[in-house]
């Protein structure tokens, strides 16, 4: 609106947990989405189904989530990001930082952020290089529920294996082991691995399988571990259930949007270290240039526990100490500040 020169009737701009140099998406997890939605569409959706429905009996779009990171969002947004081809592609995103950093801030107003990301700097309560997702284990079909479905997933998946073996009589079965892992401290490990087996047992008497996926993904050499950086954190729910045939772990919590990011240090200017990524960032001491925030003010993540680190948030959480920053820095009094009640509570700021 600036740019138009329109007045847009703003004295506050409050940038909370914003992404402002991209947003971080385990790229294990992208490995295991791309590699799935590449094995979806050889194998077709009936095959590909087979497999997911006891994950989820809703049956969701599948289609549609193994496509995230294909959204223009994803492609904007991701630090890196995988594309359907397994390749790191932050062609789109280089791209809109670039606009982005041209575009710049308000200038007719004041402009503070709020960070999500630990005050003291911390990493996520995440070891670079460790386990964040785990499905083990195996899936049993029979004739009269999946043998159709998978007799025509095995045509459109080019096949002949599955679909001969599903024409024998005798019980069948997917045995599945995919494994996600973050980036290690300096990158190079295995992110992902995935290996996806079918079983007759002909007759009932001899167990005939076929191999339909097995691949490991590594992360490049040097690449620096976000999934561990301190920052607001994406809270993992644990959507897939363990049954006596599956077994099934999912990491709590994964960095989501770097402090840094959030607080868009040195914006464009200069390359950031890993360490500058684990800075204890201080509203009341900025940080100098050219590692400097463009903001006016800001505030970092603590839970005012006396003797605990102040710890990650989740992504746009808020609480007493941010909403008192915000409205402090308002010219008037506005009715939304006044709900503050309904905002947790936080005791006052103690030294890391």
């Amino acid at each position: 609106m600036e740019a138009a020169n329109e007045n847009h009737q703003t004295r506050l701009f409050v940038s909370h947990d914003a992404p402002q140099q991209g947003a971080n998406a385990a790229i294990g997890a992208q490995y295991m989405l791309n590699a799935t939605a590449n094995l979806y569409a050889r194998t077709g959706p009936a095959n590909l189904y087979t497999l997911l429905r006891v994950f989820s009996p809703s049956q969701p779009k599948y289609d549609q989530l193994l496509a995230l990171t294909e959204t223009p969002a994803a492609k904007q947004m991701l630090i890196n990001r995988i594309d359907q081809s397994l390749n790191i592609n932050n062609t789109i995103h280089n791209s809109w930082q670039t606009e982005l950093t041209n575009l710049g801030y308000p200038a007719n107003c004041r402009n503070i952020a709020i960070s999500n990301g630990s005050e003291c700097g911390l990493d996520q309560n995440l070891l670079p290089g460790y386990q964040l997702l785990t499905i083990q284990g195996r899936v049993n079909t029979n004739a009269v529920d999946f043998g159709g479905e998978v007799a025509l997933g095995s045509i459109f998946a080019n096949q002949p294996q599955v679909f001969t073996l599903n024409g024998l009589p005798g019980s069948s079965k997917f045995t599945g082991d995919f494994q996600v892992y973050a980036v290690a401290e300096t990158g190079g490990n295995a992110v992902y691995r995935g290996k996806l087996t079918y079983t007759k047992k002909v007759f009932g008497l001899i167990n005939v399988n076929h191999t339909i996926t097995d691949r490991t993904n590594y992360a490049p050499g040097g690449m620096y571990p976000f999934d561990s950086f301190g920052g607001g954190k994406y809270d993992i729910p644990a959507t897939i259930a363990g049954s006596p045939t599956l077994s099934v772990y999912i990491a709590p919590a994964v960095g989501f949007v770097p402090t840094t990011s959030a607080l868009d240090i040195s914006g464009s200017a200069t390359n950031l270290a890993k360490a500058d990524y684990r800075v204890s960032y201080v509203g009341a001491n900025p940080p100098s240039s050219p590692k400097n925030t463009p903001f006016s003010n800001f505030i970092t993540a603590y839970n005012g526990k006396p003797g605990t680190a102040g710890e990650n948030e989740g992504h746009i959480s808020l609480y007493r100490a941010q909403w008192r920053l915000a409205c402090s820095r308002a010219k008037w009094q506005h009715a939304f500040c006044k709900l503050r009640s309904l905002v947790p509570n936080t005791t006052d700021k103690w030294f890391c």
